[in-house]
């Protein structure tokens, strides 16, 4: 059996009513969560997305998240995944880094709706998908990390939804290897697009490639033979070619699910994921020592190697921000906290802002820094009467071992869909509550149309 065979067998042999029912309620909060993102993004007033849905509107299509307008799958599949994406508020993975359900799931709607597939179909894809993006993840030294020129989303994460999207559509075993080896020549985003507007189209394309792959195979034409094995495949490119790595790894495939065993970040905060550390660390000091804004003369940040892509003292754009240790830090002491309004030109340009980040430094730990203290980010706030406090978080708030609350997860998807009126916002709530027992999708997408 090749490599891909293992994978493909996989996809065939997964049975929602054998999961585990705590993972099946994280998979439906996922699914909330990135619903509400995506409807965020739609509607934020920078991010573009009404021009892109314009620009590919056609009748009868299926549904674009925020918009009245429908489109053809492939093009529904980029316009969603951008939206889930372009706020950088959607879920994340550590082990191995990426973020799964932008890519994941815009396209598994959009194939949803143009097979008339119900709700438990597309759950059990999305679940899916979900561990082929896991399992191949970890079969690369270090499952990734932050200065990789390969960006996840355009790797293992469009293979990981093709996977989803092929079972979901209900390809045979033959056509499903095909579709997976169309899409390996789709593959490759470079992580150089982090801070700017190709990070969340990537994340649109990767979802429309993996529609189109999909639709490809279904039309008959045939992809390479075990394209993820193969020399000179995808596990040499993208994984790093250490097959004794990618055979342990995919030896987990239909045991228990990398949901069950490590979980997925639900974001607090609509910045990267690696800032959120420091952001909670900064927060809790204030709180705990019952200081203000006003009280801070400086704040230095101690952080780890792999956060250095973060370290950005000087941002101009919304999208450089997000990629801002030190502009994360200056949301806290301007706005309390990181919000999708601290994420604007205006706010980036703020005067207080820019005297916020004057404030901060941030350097890495010294060589020879011990684990596990060189893994934390340690932030140290000065006060103007010359007091002096350190703190850092292990694991910040959202992360599978600090997650959020369920109520919190659906008081985030409330704040994102603020402009949908309150029964709709519910009808949502319940659709996805209710999700394995709806024959269509038309409750879940219906509400969100603008």
């Amino acid at each position: 059996m090749t490599v891909s065979d293992r994978v493909v067998d996989y996809v065939f042999g997964y049975r929602i009513v054998r999961e585990d029912p705590a993972v099946v309620a994280a998979a439906r909060l996922l699914v909330l969560d990135c619903l509400g993102v995506a409807f965020a993004g739609a509607h934020d007033v920078e991010s573009g997305t009404p021009r892109l849905a314009s620009s590919a509107a056609r009748p009868d299509g299926c549904s674009i998240i925020g918009a009245t307008v429908t489109s053809a799958p492939p093009d529904a599949a980029f316009v969603n995944g951008y939206s889930a994406h372009v706020l950088e508020f959607d879920d994340s993975t550590l082990n191995p880094i990426g973020h799964p359900s932008a890519t994941i799931l815009p396209a598994l709607l959009a194939v949803g709706e143009a097979h008339r597939r119900g709700g438990a179909d597309l759950l059990a894809a999305y679940l899916v998908a979900l561990e082929v993006h896991a399992r191949l993840g970890q079969a690369r030294p270090a499952h990734w990390s932050a200065d990789d020129p390969w960006l996840p989303i355009g790797t293992i994460g469009l293979l990981a939804t093709v996977a989803g999207a092929a079972r979901l559509t209900g390809l045979g075993r033959s056509a499903t290897g095909h579709a997976i080896g169309l899409a390996t020549h789709l593959c490759g985003q470079l992580s150089v697009g982090n801070g700017s507007a190709a990070k969340p189209l990537g994340a649109g394309h990767a979802a429309r490639c993996a529609v189109q792959a999909v639709q490809w195979a279904e039309a008959g034409f045939p992809g390479p033979a075990d394209p993820i094995g193969r020399p000179g495949g995808f596990a040499d490119v993208f994984l790093g070619a250490d097959r004794v790595a990618l055979s342990s790894s995919l030896d987990r495939l239909g045991g228990p699910t990398h949901l069950g065993e490590t979980g997925v970040a639900i974001k607090r905060y609509p910045n990267c994921y690696g800032t959120h550390w420091s952001v909670d660390a900064l927060r809790d000091l204030l709180a705990d020592n019952g200081l203000r804004a006003d009280d801070v003369r400086e704040v230095e940040l101690a952080y780890p190697d792999g956060a250095a892509f973060l370290d950005a003292p000087a941002p101009v754009t919304p999208e450089e921000a997000r990629f801002s240790l030190q502009y994360g830090l200056a949301a806290c002491l301007v706005h309390d906290y990181p919000q999708r309004s601290s994420f604007t030109a205006v706010a980036v340009a703020d005067p207080l802002v820019r005297r916020a980040l004057d404030r901060i430094t941030a350097r890495p730990h010294a060589q020879g820094t011990p684990e596990p203290d060189r893994w934390a980010h340690v932030v140290t706030v000065r006060t103007v009467d010359g007091a002096r406090y350190r703190h850092s978080v292990r694991r910040p708030r959202g992360h599978p071992g600090n997650p959020l609350a369920e109520a919190e997860i659906i008081a985030k998807f409330e704040d994102n869909t603020a402009e949908l009126a309150p029964d709709r916002r519910t009808a949502v709530i319940d659709a996805v509550a209710d999700l394995t027992a709806r024959p269509d999708l038309t409750g879940l997408l219906g509400p969100l149309a603008a």
